[in-house]
């Protein structure tokens, strides 16, 4: 049987644009200018007017997310410092 999209707890479902922005408490706009930026990929589309992001993607795009920040809190960490 199918899984269902609305389940946020399973780690194989795909994400809709309203899931993801409630997911990082930001508004669905503000996922589209991620998109639009490069900051997030593109969400696949699965029909005529069905998008959703695959649960790998979203895994790579927070794994990034921690590394980047990892980097940068670093560099300023000893920006301060100097």
């Amino acid at each position: 049987m199918p899984q269902s999209n609305t389940s946020n707890s399973n780690s194989g479902v795909w994400l809709t644009v309203k899931e993801l922005a409630a997911k990082y408490q930001v508004t669905e706009a503000c996922i589209w200018k991620w998109v639009k930026s490069g900051n997030l990929p593109p969400p696949r589309s699965l029909g005529p007017q069905t998008r959703r992001w695959p649960p790998e993607v979203i895994e790579a795009f927070e794994s990034q997310k921690q590394k980047n920040f990892s980097v940068s809190s670093m560099d300023n960490h000893d920006n301060k410092h100097n």
